[in-house]
């Protein structure tokens, strides 16, 4: 009667372990091969690197020495847009005298329609999946340094208006919008667009503005107050980002 040689339990036990210490070993290494791969291809492709976020074994924080089975390696690119924006913006903004303050100070970042500021809250603004980003200019001259769009005059268009500064002939927040979308267009859409702004909040347009009621005479006029909704004074160049991943 035959009988097998060579594999006893004990040996069949070892065999398994040198198999799965060398997994492990091929998944980690994997891992941090591929991870510096994307990273490098992001870095080509965005001039920055993309916050990684690992998960090791379906947690999140542990560390990829202590992986088992399986790695999931996720590249958030979310910061990296909202920061070539604002650093677009930043670059390109006209410098004056500054008497009231810069317009190149003055872009203003809310997340989810709330300001925020990373020098005020002395930490990162953290930018996750399926926020709405919104940055907008308030200063008031802030439309004139965008210039005009394409107007109709005697039934022909007419060359762009261009912006108030010489130093932003073509603006400031359009160019950078197509710039952005150019770059960022597979994982972003970045619109640019003028946006309502009141007392530092962002509000939409129907919301601020005030019926007109009739006067002693039986004419439309306007209810007053500080803010309307329609009036140019109150709407800003802005960008929208929103994250398509």
């Amino acid at each position: 009667m035959a009988t097998a040689s060579g594999f006893t339990p004990r040996a069949v036990t070892d065999f398994i372990d040198i198999i799965r210490v060398n997994t492990r070993q091929t998944l980690i290494s994997e891992t941090k091969r591929l991870t510096a791969i994307n990273q490098d291809l992001i870095i080509r492709e965005f001039g920055s690197p993309a916050e990684v976020e690992q998960l090791v074994d379906g947690q999140p924080g542990r560390a990829l020495d202590q992986a088992l089975k399986y790695t999931d390696t996720i590249f958030h690119m979310h910061a990296n847009v909202v920061d070539e924006a604002l650093r677009l913006l930043i670059t390109r903004s006209p410098v004056g005298p500054g008497r009231h303050g810069h317009y190149r100070d003055n872009h203003w970042l809310y997340v989810n329609d709330v300001r925020r500021d990373a020098h005020l809250e002395s930490e990162k603004v953290e930018i996750k999946k399926g926020d709405k980003v919104v940055i907008v200019n308030v200063k008031p001259y802030a439309r004139k340094i965008e210039g005009t769009p394409y107007a109709r005059f005697r039934n022909r268009l007419s060359h762009r208006r261009p912006g108030l500064s010489a130093q932003a002939p073509d603006g400031v927040y359009e160019v950078t919008a197509r710039d952005l979308q150019r770059m960022y267009g597979k994982i972003a859409i970045i619109r640019f667009t003028y946006r309502g702004n009141v007392e530092g909040a962002l509000v939409e347009q129907a919301v601020v503005a005030r019926s007109p009621k009739r006067n002693k005479k039986g004419r439309f006029h306007s209810q007053g107050g500080p803010r309307h909704g329609n009036d140019s004074k109150d709407r800003f160049p802005a960008l929208e980002i929103e994250m398509r991943v």
